[in-house]
Parts: C-alpha cells; structure tokens; sequence
C-alpha cells in the first residue's frame, strides 16, 4: 500500500501512434487465432483510450476456460529510455493491495493473532480514543469513521508531493497524518471508502504478530501461492520489469 503513483503523460500521444493492434513478439503478445478479429479491436480501443487519457503503458490478459486467449502490451513502461511495456511489464497495484490486507487480517485472526471485533488500541495504544471502539473489521469494511485523502495531504509544490508515493518508517510517521483528525462518522454507522482505514489495518497487523507487513505479505500469502512477481513497491529500489 505505500507504493509509487506516477502520472508520466509526456509524448504519451506520439509513443502511442507507434502502437498497433496486431500481436508483437516482442512484447510476448500472443492471441489464439479465433480470438484475432476481437484482440484487434480490441488493441484499437485501447491504443485510443490510451492516447485519449494520456496512459503511458498497459498490459492485457484475457482468460477463457483456464486458458489464455489473448496477452497484449501497449506503450512504454519507461519513456525517457522509450521501453516498450511487456506482458511481464509491473505495474502498480493500487488499492488492489488492500485486498492483499484483507487476506492477511482474515488469515491471522483464523490463527487468533488478531480479533476482528477487538478495539484497535488494544493493539495500537498511541491511536487516540475517539470516544467509541473502532474495531478490524470495521476498517476493512471501511466503515469505521476513518478519513480519506484529503487536499491538505498533496503538496505538489514538494519533491513527494503526492502522499502516496511516500514511504513511512515507523507507525507513528503514518499517524501522525490523520489520527487526530475527527472520525467522519459512528464506527459502524457508515461506509466512507478510507486508504488510511487500511493503513490503520496494516498497523494492526503488525503490532500483534510483531513483523513488518512487508514480511507478513512474504510469508504468508506471496510465497505460498508462488507469487514470486508481485513485490511491495520502493520508489528508491529497482524492481525488474517495472
């Protein structure tokens, strides 16, 4: 969750003119040949939505049965090199990762690391009271009163700017953003969609197993499943394929 969001719009318009729908070995595209007529349009609706929304790469897959039916990439992963996106290319997961989160807080409670219903600050004792107990499964359903971002958290005027492309080193760091702030409203009474809800998920996770998540991540969900591609995000590191 604490990983890059990059916007690199810059000639996106002209890298993508060199664009075209048929398949690029050189990409490792690959389309079953009853597929060819819908890849290609399909190619075509990307390579405008692309240049339309100045999307600098992507990557498609499309499974039928358990099968791959069609892989694409389109764009460069790297403009200033120009290097073409690959179907191998990383890209950003996003608050896809909160599902990653989800598994966890779901998977250490089955053990009885964590309590769902459990008050946070029996985990999290620096988290301020806030008159009312907010409990796990209140943040991860999102309806525990925790803010969202907001415009005093984006300072574009900084190196950093952008709140998301931060990396924090300790909770305190991560609190220090919102914690104070007022709860938006009862836990438990509404849904407000909430990134720091989830970073409040992650603190949890951490202070009652006593590793990092990154760690948590590791092994107990990406190496079991073999997801040796998926990695958490450093903006300082180099990630292959990114």
């Amino acid at each position: 969750m604490k990983t890059p969001l990059r916007f690199l719009a810059a000639f996106v318009a002209l890298a993508l003119a060199a664009c075209a729908s048929a398949p690029d070995p050189a990409r490792g595209d690959f389309v079953a040949p009853e597929f060819e007529t819908g890849a290609a349009a399909a190619g075509d609706a990307i390579t405008a939505a692309m240049a339309a929304d100045l999307i600098p790469a992507l990557s498609v897959a499309v499974m039928k049965d358990g099968a791959l039916v069609w892989s694409a990439a389109f764009g460069e992963s790297d403009l200033e090199n120009a290097t073409p996106a690959t179907r191998d290319t990383k890209y950003r997961l996003a608050s896809v990762s909160k599902l990653f989160a989800a598994d966890l807080a779901a998977m250490m409670a089955a053990e009885g690391v964590v309590d769902l219903d459990a008050d946070i600050r029996t985990y999290l004792p620096a988290f301020p009271d806030k008159g009312a107990k907010i409990t796990l499964r209140q943040l991860l359903g999102h309806i525990a009163g925790i803010r969202h971002y907001a415009e005093k958290d984006f300072d574009f005027a900084q190196p950093g700017g952008m709140i998301d492309t931060r990396l924090y080193p300790d909770a305190a760091s991560i609190l220090a953003i919102f914690a104070n702030d007022p709860l938006v409203s009862a836990p438990g009474a509404e849904y407000h969609y909430s990134t720091f809800g989830y970073s409040l998920v992650s603190l949890v996770l951490e202070a009652a197993s006593g590793e990092s998540f990154t760690e948590l991540l590791d092994e107990k969900l990406l190496k079991p499943a073999g997801l040796a591609d998926i990695v958490v995000d450093d903006s300082f590191a180099l990630i292959k394929d990114r």
